[in-house]
């Protein structure tokens, strides 16, 4: 499906405000630009290559979120890690990481065209919807969204997104070097066209959305594609 949006920029020049348009129409988010398609990837049993899902889908209230020790940052890379240290990226370098899971992500801008986020084709990096709230609004929904994997680039950034548990720290450095940090307080998993209502929202609570793939492939005609997208909902790591 196609988004049309309309915008003009918020009063406080922390964001954009989409106009009447953008906010009645249903929003479905496809990761585009080829590289999240898996290929002719398989399974260890040699069967179609399926990307695992969380376990135990979880949500806790955003300010219990604040208050869990949550996960320890990992030493060393798990098994397969695309990561060859468990170490930040230089403090300049707009990322994303999440240092229970060993990501540390290179971040750039991406934007909705022709009705899909394109993000990189580089499965190392992460992509900063520029049409989503910006990272110091202090209103609305921060998006970045990730490659699991490609069939010839192999394993990417958000691999082990999956894996994230409640109160897990998030980083965000954005243009400009400022950080902003996160609490992770839930999870969900959709069909590809199923995102939940306001995903794109610059009203509301703030919070950030970190996106990838999941589930089995599916055959497409653009190709085989996962069914299904993950999503992780993070909130200000202080009020």
């Amino acid at each position: 499906m196609r988004i049309h949006r309309t915008a003009r920029p918020a009063p406080d020049g922390t964001g954009r405000r989409w106009g009447p348009l953008a906010a009645a129409l249903p929003v479905a988010l496809l990761l585009a630009g080829g590289a999240l398609t898996a290929g002719e990837l398989l399974g260890p049993d040699g069967g179609p290559h399926a990307q695992p899902l969380p376990a135990h889908v979880f949500s806790i209230d955003p300010a219990a979120a604040r208050t869990l020790p949550g996960p320890p940052p990992l030493v060393r890379p798990q098994p397969g890690s695309i990561q060859a240290a468990c170490a930040r990226l230089p403090a300049s370098r707009p990322q994303v990481a999440i240092p229970s899971l060993c990501i540390y992500a290179p971040l750039v801008p991406v934007r909705v065209e022709g009705g899909a986020l394109v993000i990189p084709a580089d499965v190392h990096l992460a992509g900063l919807d520029v049409q989503s709230a910006a990272l110091r609004a202090r209103h609305g929904t921060i998006i970045i969204a990730g490659h699991v994997d490609n069939a010839s680039q192999g394993d990417g950034t958000f691999y082990f997104l999956y894996q994230i548990k409640p109160g897990a720290l998030i980083t965000v450095t954005g243009p400009g070097h400022a950080t902003t940090a996160w609490r992770a307080y839930k999870t969900a998993v959709t069909a590809k066209t199923a995102l939940p209502p306001g995903i794109w929202s610059l009203a509301g609570p703030r919070r950030l959305v970190l996106v990838t793939c999941g589930g089995p492939l599916e055959h497409t005609r653009a190709g085989n594609a996962y069914r299904d997208n993950v999503l992780i909902y993070a909130t200000p790591a202080t009020p």
